[in-house]
């Protein structure tokens, strides 16, 4: 948690820290998978070179379980944080506002947290 005044500070350096990250390791771990289903390197000098040919079921296969992994640990994360995600006072008040307003729950199925908080503002 930051100060209020300090959000787009935050923000800045969270989008940042993503970015580089995000930048760094897809290229990596991807690169690593074409190095992994190639069949014939070019070898010169006791030194490999490029990859001349792939094999297409291996590199398929390959990168096909990378982005199952990749959506299973975002789904994860997701549910990380939306069961460890604490309901504010506000929101809560709110909703309860909201029930007794119409008079049935219609945020029942999303009520931690809940996105679909209708917030009163004032002019």
């Amino acid at each position: 948690s930051v100060p209020e005044n300090q959000n787009a500070f935050a923000m800045g350096i969270f989008g940042a820290f993503a970015r580089l990250i995000g930048g760094l390791l897809g290229p990596v771990i991807f690169g690593v998978i074409l190095d992994s289903s190639c069949s014939l390197w070019d070898e010169r000098c006791d030194k490999r070179g490029f990859c001349w040919t792939y094999n297409n079921n291996t590199l398929s296969i390959l990168v096909f379980a990378a982005v199952v992994a990749f959506k299973i640990g975002k789904l994860l994360f997701y549910l990380m944080a939306w069961y460890f995600y604490p309901i504010s006072k506000e929101v809560d008040d709110t909703n309860d506002k909201l029930k007794k307003k119409d008079g049935k729950d219609s945020s029942a199925m999303f009520s931690k947290p809940n996105y679909f908080v209708v917030r009163e503002t004032t002019m």
